[in-house]
Parts: structure tokens; sequence; C-alpha cells
């Protein structure tokens, strides 16, 4: 029987199933006249505060703005240092840069997750703030984290862009630092129709100040008066009013990525492949499944020659990217970050995958190996 093509994202599927939905969701708010932030931005503001039980959201128009608005609140110093992994999309780096900080990177574990256990002997005069990307949909240790900075005076920020419905000790992302920071792009478990973010905190006068700035820094009730000048980040009402809908299934679609994961645990290979062992102190939002393997672009092409779309994501550290040298030319060198730029594999782990698919795929990557 002819294997059909299994794409790593099927976004289009998703619409098609609930398209009648989306329709009624687009005539209603075009409809209505009411397109910039109004209502809708403000119930998806409270359904994810409920959701991450966390006290004041702000939406913006992508998860990049979500960091600049974060790192450009928290009033650090130009110079100033911040703590951060190497292993993370460029947004991350760049809005530290952009904000005139440095960024010093400390070494990962082998979920791709920045070690915890360096940050302490990473802290320098010049540190002002940790901040802390939990990738795949895997928490870091944000307990471990909230205390070091207690103990050294440091902000905490969270890039939560992969971490929705994530906890870490039965917390989430939010309730513990001082801001955290999601995307709604659509390659998110959470995703809208175009690019989106968020910010979410217990700090209501940081919050405040993000919703002034992400609009021009109007003042609240008098839009010809400019308190501060801002940016224009603002979520439109389409949006929110999509994401007020996926959210209500959102718990529904990490279980069946959970599902989907155990699946993979079950059937690849652990002589071949190295999989991060499971905690029961967390709970997985499955945002990636990653893998390490040898070989691994061997295995790529492999699988691809198979109509099997797998992705090699977050592999290359950012100081190893020519836009980081151009600024900081001294050499960087990080044991795993280094060792897994050339093991490190993303499979299909989306909801809509059948159970099927994975075994074949296991079976697939399981054979490369026993030739």
């Amino acid at each position: 029987m002819k294997q059909n093509k299994i794409n790593y994202l099927d976004l289009a599927s998703s619409y098609k199933k609930n398209k009648k939905k989306y329709l009624k969701i687009f005539d209603q708010v075009m409809s209505s006249g009411q397109y910039i932030p109004q209502k809708n931005v403000e119930t998806f503001e409270n359904d994810i505060c409920k959701f991450l039980k966390v006290k004041y959201c702000a939406s913006l128009n992508s998860g990049t703005d979500a960091l600049l608005m974060a790192l450009y609140s928290l009033n650090l110093k130009r110079g100033d240092e911040i703590i951060t992994t190497p292993n993370t999309w460029y947004s991350t780096i760049a809005s530290i840069i952009h904000v005139g900080l440095v960024p010093k990177f400390i070494d990962i574990k082998l979920d791709q997750n920045f070690d915890e256990d360096l940050i302490e002997k990473n802290i320098t005069k010049k540190t002002k703030a940790i901040l802390a990307v939990h990738l795949n949909g895997k928490m870091t240790n944000v307990i471990k984290i909230r205390n070091i900075c207690k103990r050294y005076k440091l902000k905490f920020i969270e890039d939560a862009a992969q971490a929705l419905g994530a906890t870490y000790e039965k917390v989430s992302p939010g309730q513990l630092s001082d801001i955290a920071c999601f995307s709604t792009h659509p390659t998110k478990t959470l995703f809208s129709f175009r690019d989106g973010g968020y910010v979410v905190s217990n700090n209501k006068k940081l919050i405040e100040k993000i919703k002034l700035l992400r609009n021009h820094g109007i003042a609240k009730n008098n839009r010809d008066e400019c308190d501060e000048f801002g940016f224009n980040s603002r979520m439109d009402e389409l949006q929110a009013k999509i994401l007020i809908h996926k959210l209500k299934d959102i718990k529904k679609i990490i279980k069946l990525r959970n599902l989907n994961a155990k699946i993979y645990y079950k059937y690849l290979n652990k002589k071949y492949f190295y999989l991060n062992p499971k905690q029961k102190n967390l709970i997985n939002s499955y945002q990636f499944f990653l893998v390490l393997c040898e070989k691994r672009d061997e295995l790529f092409k492999y699988l691809n020659s198979k109509k099997v779309m797998v992705i090699k994501y977050f592999h290359i550290p950012i100081y190893k990217q020519q836009a980081f040298k151009k600024i900081f030319p001294n050499v960087v060198k990080l044991e795993n970050a280094d060792l897994l730029e050339k093991k490190s594999l993303n499979l299909p782990i989306r909801e809509n995958l059948k159970k099927s698919e994975i075994k074949y795929i296991c079976s697939l990557m399981n054979r490369f190996y026993e030739k």
C-alpha cells in the first residue's frame, strides 16, 4: 500500500475542519466594523489570564514584539548582560540586541533547554536579567531560576512561545517570572492566521506600560495626547476572536500531542535514538518532538525521500550565526550546543497525525540504522 506524504505541519486541515465556524467569525467581526482592539481583544486577554492563572495580559502583533516590549519595559540599561540560551529562534537574541542589551550564553542540556545549574557561575556585576526559553514545549526549572533571581536581584523573563499549556511543578509560564512572552504564529499550538503574540505578568504596572506602548503611547482616555512615544503592536479583533475559539480546545490538543509522543516512545528503538526522559513533575505541551541521533543528516535525507517531512530546528547555535558574529566577534564554544548541532532532529507531533503514520515513521527510522 502506497504511503501518502506525511507533512511536518498541516495547518490547512484545521481550517477545513472548522471552516464554517471561521467564516462565521470572519463575518461577525467584519460586519461589526470594529477591527482594532475592542471587546474580543479584551476577552482573549482575560481568557489567557484564566488559563495561565496569572493576573494580567497584553496582546500584541507578534511574539517578537512580546519579547521587545518585555525587555524595553523592564528599564534595563544599555550594556546590561542577560543570561540566556544559544539554542533559540533568532527573535530571542535579536530582541536583546535591539534594546541595547548583551546576551550571555550558557550551555544547554540534551533537551535543548539551557542548563540551570550553570546560571550562578556565569553571573557577573553586569548581569541584570535571566531570559529562559522553554523549547519544544518543555519548561525549564522556573522555581530554581526564580530563586536565583531573588538572590541576585535579577529580572526574570520567560520566552514561552513554545510552552502554552506546559507546566513545571504545576507552575505555568508567567506565574513566577517578571513577565512571560508568547507567540501565536501559525507554527504554534495555539495559532492565529497571521503573526500574533502576548505577554503575561502579575505586575500590573508592567502590563499597563506595555498596553500604552503598543498603541503609540496614546493616552488611555484621549487619543489627542501622547504620554510616551511607543509602537504599533496591536492584535486585531479578528485574530483575537479566532484565538478565543481555539483556546477552548487547547487542552484537548495538548492531550493528543502527548498521546502521539507516547507512540514515539514506544516504537522508536532507544539503541539508536536519545529521547528526553519523562518527568512526572512537568507537563510537556509537545510544541515539537525532539530526538538525538547519529548520522542525523543522512537520516534527514532518507526520511524526506520517503515523503516523511522532518525538520532540523534550532540546531545551529546563535553564536555561529553571521548576524551574531558581526556584533560579537569573540569565539564562543559550548560543548552540548556544539554537539546537538549535528544530532538534533524534530519529528511531526501535530495533533492530527494518525497512529499508523507515527508507527510508519518509527519503522523507517529504526530500519535506517538496522541496514
